[in-house]
């Protein structure tokens, strides 16, 4: 028992002085664990090795050390608990996308409802959907809103349900994610843009428009977007000028990715709408800004003198189509816009 404790002594002053990595600092624990048998001392050097485990980015072995020693001493599970959860989240974030959803699926009572735990899931449904399994990350969130039940943890993972039920056409799904966490305090901006495209795209296109309307400049680009797929380009080009007003600086400071496309966006609304007021203010304010850099082409193309509009159409899907600076349904331009709802 004394060797086994100058053992645990020895690797904590090593660690501390870097004579010693987290490695290697596992490796002799775990070598060590056979000297300490049926005390406390064993259950606290256990905690101690899933800790460096955790630290070391393998919350899977954590889990598995922690849950072994709820096995040999089930007097400590209380104890045990806190850990157990915090390498339940590690796991999640350090194992393959699909391995972690399926670890998540075995064990999901452990999700912690801590800042660790709330950003664990959320990471895998990212991880998920990058993989292009949605459905699969929407699964996992759905359950974990039934399991959640602190309204600061709930809103999150409510919020992030819902863009990717919006980002994959589902506005009955993004609405009901929105509903389930109806309660508590930051995201309040995120969440009414989230709707408000639920809204457009659920067909209440009225209500929409009013509740992104009330965010002002926040709300200003989703609006755009809304009429624009409504094909009320006038309205579209209107907002987009809004926002651009409110997000882009003035000169000298330079143009990000993001307010480049913006600008060439806000210049697609204008020249569909044959706003010559807006292109020309475009033109002059951000022209020699958009010099020498992306879609700088489109920019010049859309802000010119020589576009007149609807009847431009096939040569403005030519130069923008790969820059998706219109909406998808441009089809059909010279029938009427349908009616707000």
């Amino acid at each position: 028992m004394r060797r086994a404790r100058a053992i645990r002594r020895s690797v904590e002053l090593r660690l501390a002085v870097g004579q010693l990595d987290a490695a290697g600092a596992i490796a002799e624990l775990e070598a060590a664990l056979f000297a300490w048998r049926g005390d406390a001392d064993e259950v606290n050097a256990r905690i101690r090795l899933a800790e460096l485990q955790r630290e070391a980015g393998d919350g899977r072995a954590a889990f598995e050390l922690l849950q072994e020693t709820q096995r040999f001493f089930p007097e400590r599970a209380n104890d045990l608990r806190p850990h157990l959860r915090a390498a339940f989240a590690a796991a999640l974030q350090s194992a393959p996308p699909l391995n972690a959803a399926a670890f998540y699926d075995a064990h999901p009572e452990f999700l912690p409802e801590d800042e660790a735990g709330i950003r664990s899931v959320l990471t895998l449904a990212e991880r998920l959907a990058a993989l292009d399994l949605v459905d699969r990350a929407s699964a996992v969130l759905r359950d974990a809103l039934t399991r959640l039940t602190d309204p600061a943890a709930r809103r999150p993972v409510s919020t992030k349900l819902a863009a990717l039920r919006l980002a994959e056409g589902d506005a009955p799904g993004a609405l009901a994610a929105l509903d389930a966490a109806t309660q508590g305090d930051g995201q309040e901006i995120e969440r009414a843009i989230l709707r408000g495209r639920a809204l457009a795209r659920a067909g209440n296109r009225r209500i929409a428009e009013g509740l992104l309307s009330e965010l002002g400049d926040d709300g200003a680009e989703a609006l755009a977007e809304i009429r624009a797929a409504a094909q009320d380009w006038r309205g579209a080009a209107s907002a987009m000028m809004n926002h651009i007003d409110a997000k882009v600086p003035p000169a000298p400071a330079p143009l990000d990715a993001t307010m480049r496309r913006d600008l060439a966006r806000a210049a697609a609304y204008a020249a569909m709408a044959s706003d010559t007021a807006a292109l020309t203010q475009l033109r002059e304010t951000y022209g020699a800004r958009m010099q020498g850099g992306p879609l700088v082409e489109a920019f010049t193309l859309l802000t010119g003198e020589s576009l007149r509009g609807v009847q431009d159409l096939p040569r403005l899907q030519r130069e923008i189509s790969q820059l998706r600076l219109l909406p998808e349904r441009l089809g059909g331009l010279n029938t009427p816009a349908p009616a707000g709802r």
